[in-house]
């Protein structure tokens, strides 16, 4: 089974176009805390968070590498579009 790590606009569109619970069926899914957080104040999901969405805490290591691939991410987007 795979894992994999996403962030709250999959979620939020998933759970708005009411077919969330296809993601369980991808793999183990895990958010980052702080993700978590974003979609719980964008979704009605906090009396009603899907037991298969496992929230973790990130190390400090992976919180610099997220921020640093975050970045080139954006960098290459501005590129993208110049």
């Amino acid at each position: 089974m795979r894992i994999i790590v996403c962030d709250a606009g999959l979620i939020i569109n998933l759970h708005e176009a009411g077919i969330l619970s296809l993601l369980k069926h991808v793999g183990e899914i895990s958010l980052p805390h702080s993700v978590s957080m974003e979609v719980l104040a964008a979704t009605d999901l906090a009396d009603n968070w899907p037991e298969w969405l496992r929230v973790v805490q990130l190390s400090s290591s992976e919180l610099w590498l997220s921020a640093k691939i975050f970045e080139e991410a954006q960098k290459a987007l501005i590129d993208m579009t110049s």
